[in-house]
């Protein structure tokens, strides 16, 4: 019985902290937590990677292609809001706005 509670709690910390990682929506912190995965997997000196590994990182990549595309739309209006501020400091350059 308490081999099957250290896996359910073991399962249910990590569905919290990819919920957590997925709200903060950085790019940074999931290539970190992907790079650490991986770098785990080769220093625990594994031959066959399990299937809960395999879901996780499928996981981890569905995750990140959606984030990917919210941080594309959020650097567009950047770079336009960017733009635009070039234009107004172009435009009135010694009293500004």
């Amino acid at each position: 019985m308490g081999k099957v509670w250290g896996k359910l709690w073991k399962i249910i910390a990590l569905i919290l902290m990819v919920t957590a990682l997925y709200y903060t929506k950085t790019r940074g912190a999931w290539l970190g937590i992907t790079v650490a995965a991986m770098l785990w997997y080769l220093i625990s000196g594994r031959k066959k990677i399990s299937v809960y590994a395999a879901v996780i990182i499928a996981l981890l990549i569905i995750l990140f292609g959606f984030i990917n595309r919210d941080e594309l739309r959020r650097n567009t209006q950047r770079l336009l809001i960017w733009r635009d501020s070039l234009r107004m400091a172009a435009d009135n350059p010694v009293s500004g706005v």
